[in-house]
C-alpha cells in the first residue's frame, strides 16, 4: 500500500516526462493489491501464489531460451538448462494445483527455485574460473 502511494506521487512529480497515464495505472496496481492483502490476507496469499507460478513459469521459459543461447559459449549451459526446467516444474505444480496450494508453496517452492538458481550460478562461476585460469 505505501509503495502504490509513493508511485502515485511519483506519477505526478513526473507527469510531464511521459507515461503518466501507465504510472497511474501500475500505481493503482500496487495499492489494490496492498488493500487485497490488508482487506483479506488469505485472499492476498492466493493471489501471490497464482502470481508466483505466472512468475516462475515465465523465468523458465526465459531460463530455457538462455540455456540455449549460451551453448555454444559456455560449458555449463546444462545447468542453466537443469534450473530451467527445475522452475518450470514449481510452475507448473502450482499452477494445477491452485488455489490449493498457496497454503505451502510459496515458502516451499520458492526456497528450492532460489537453492536450484544459486547452484546454477555458482557452476558458471567454477566454469569462468576455470576458464581463466586456463588462460593464465
Amino acid at each position: 500500500l505505501p509503495v502504490g502511494i509513493a508511485k502515485l506521487i511519483y506519477a505526478w512529480q513526473t507527469r510531464d516526462m511521459g507515461g503518466f497515464i501507465l504510472k497511474v495505472l501500475i500505481a493503482l496496481a500496487y495499492v489494490a493489491a496492498g488493500l487485497v492483502l490488508v482487506i483479506n490476507p488469505l485472499e492476498g496469499v492466493v493471489a501471490l501464489t497464482l502470481v508466483l507460478a505466472v512468475f516462475l513459469l515465465t523465468e523458465g521459459i526465459l531460463d530455457v531460451l538462455l540455456a540455449f543461447g549460451m551453448r555454444s559459449s559456455s560449458s555449463n549451459w546444462g545447468w542453466v538448462l537443469a534450473n530451467a526446467i527445475v522452475t518450470l516444474i514449481f510452475g507448473l505444480m502450482i499452477w494445477l494445483e491452485w488455489p490449493v496450494s498457496a497454503a505451502w508453496v510459496i515458502g516451499t517452492l520458492l526456497g528450492f527455485s532460489i537453492m536450484f538458481s544459486g547452484l546454477s550460478r555458482i557452476m558458471l562461476s567454477l566454469a569462468a574460473r576455470e576458464a581463466l585460469n586456463f588462460q593464465a
